[in-house]
C-alpha cells in the first residue's frame, strides 16, 4: 500500500516548517511520497521548500479570502493523490507532529476513514478538536431535519478519550489516513453561502454519504500551533516597517 503524505502550508508556518519536514521524513511507514502546496503570498517560500528536498506547488492566492485559497490548495493535493498508484491519502497538517509510526497505527485499522484528534486554540481555549453532529430543529409536517455541528467542551473531549477506536462527525484534517476511494468520491470544497473551511465541509460531506469518521482515542499529537491573528499582525506590521524605510 502506497500512501501520499498531503498538506498545505503558508510562510506564516515557516516558525515550525523545517522541524516538521524533519520529522516527517523520519516516519517509518516504507512506501510514502511527501507532497506540499503552498499559498503564501508569492511563490518564495514554495521555492525555499523545494531546496529542502520536498516536493511543493503553489497556489496563488490571488487576494482570494483565506478559505477560498486553502481549499483550492487542499484540492491540489487531492489531484495529485488520484493522478498516483497511491492506496491512501495522508492528510498532516504542517504544525501537527504524530508519532513516526502514525502510518502503521491508522492502517491497522482498516476504516475508510481514520484518523487522530489534537489540542486546538490556547491557553483557556484550549480543547481537543472533536466535534458532534446533532438535529436543532425538526418539522414534523414536512418531515424534514436541520441539523448543525458542535465542538466538544474541554470536559467531554476528556470523556471521549478512552483508549479505543471511536466514530466521530468532525476531528479535523490534522491527521487523517483515507482510503483512495473515498478521495476519489470527495473533493475539497467550500460553500460561499456558509461559513467554513474545506475541512468542515469534507467532514459534512463524509456524514452525508454515511462514510463514517474514526478516531484512534490512544494517540493526540504534538499540535504546534500558533496563534493566526498575532502572526499576521506581526507580519502586517514588519511591512509597515519596511515601506517606512523604503520612503
Amino acid at each position: 500500500m502506497k500512501v501520499l503524505l498531503a498538506s498545505i502550508t503558508n510562510v506564516v508556518k515557516e516558525y515550525c516548517l523545517w522541524d516538521w519536514i524533519e520529522h516527517v521524513k523520519k516516519l517509518t511507514y516504507p512506501d510514502i511520497d511527501i507532497f506540499l502546496c503552498d499559498n503564501s503570498p508569492n511563490s518564495d517560500f514554495a521555492e525555499k521548500i523545494k531546496a529542502k528536498g520536498i516536493n511543493c506547488v503553489w497556489e496563488n492566492p490571488n487576494e482570494r479570502e483565506a478559505r477560498y485559497f486553502m481549499a483550492a490548495s487542499n484540492e491540489k493535493t487531492r489531484v495529485k493523490f488520484l493522478a498516483g498508484d497511491y492506496s491512501h491519502y495522508f492528510s498532516l497538517e504542517c504544525d501537527v507532529f504524530p508519532p513516526l509510526d502514525i502510518i502503521e497505527k491508522l492502517l491497522v485499522h482498516d476504516v475508510d476513514v481514520g484518523g487522530t484528534t489534537y489540542w486546538t486554540d490556547h491557553k483557556y481555549n484550549s480543547h481537543l478538536q472533536l466535534s458532534e453532529i446533532y438535529c436543532f430543529h425538526e418539522d414534523p409536517v414536512s418531515m424534514t431535519r436541520e441539523y448543525k455541528e458542535r465542538q466538544l467542551s474541554f470536559e467531554e473531549g476528556q470523556l471521549f478519550m478512552d483508549g479505543s477506536l471511536k466514530p466521530v462527525y468532525g476531528n479535523g484534517m490534522g491527521c487523517k489516513l483515507i482510503k483512495r476511494w473515498v478521495m476519489d468520491e470527495i473533493p475539497f470544497r467550500i460553500n460561499p453561502a456558509n461559513e467554513g473551511f474545506a475541512d468542515s465541509f469534507f467532514n459534512e460531506d463524509l456524514w452525508k454519504n454515511g462514510i463514517p469518521n474514526y478516531v484512534d482515542t490512544q494517540i493526540i499529537p504534538l499540535h504546534r500551533n500558533s496563534n493566526w491573528n498575532t502572526i499576521l499582525a506581526d507580519s502586517l506590521h514588519k511591512k509597515l516597517q519596511m515601506a517606512k524605510k523604503q520612503k
